[in-house]
């Protein structure tokens, strides 16, 4: 469970892997909330998150079921915001509308936790 990791010392970069447009809104901003406090200061938080293609609706599905309805699950500008409304400083952005050959686009983002 995400609320019960904790790293001594605090991490200096996490990654996650096509995993947060998975969870629904609410407990997705718990997810990058809780890795906030996971890192040192200047650390970053690395991600790849999968998004409807041709959009930048976040991908709404996890094991073939639709998580919530996109006008709630929101899209790459909607998370880069809850990135910047928990104090992380969001300093790349990549969003590739289609990945040939999948059913998805992909975004990348790098958001780092300011020095303190």
């Amino acid at each position: 469970r995400y609320e019960d990791f904790s790293f001594h010392p605090k991490a200096d970069v996490l990654v996650s892997v096509s995993v947060v447009e998975h969870l629904p809104k609410l407990i997705r901003l718990a997810w990058i909330s809780k890795a906030f406090t996971e890192l040192k200061p200047g650390g970053c938080f690395l991600l790849t998150i999968d998004t409807v293609p041709f959009s930048g609706l976040l991908w709404n599905y996890s094991e073939g079921e639709q998580v919530e309805d996109h006008s709630l699950h929101g899209t790459i500008d909607d998370l880069v915001q809850e990135f910047a409304t928990i104090g992380y400083q969001v300093e790349a952005l990549e969003h590739l509308q289609w990945l040939p050959q999948t059913r998805v686009g992909m975004a990348r983002i790098k958001a780092v936790k300011p020095l303190e």
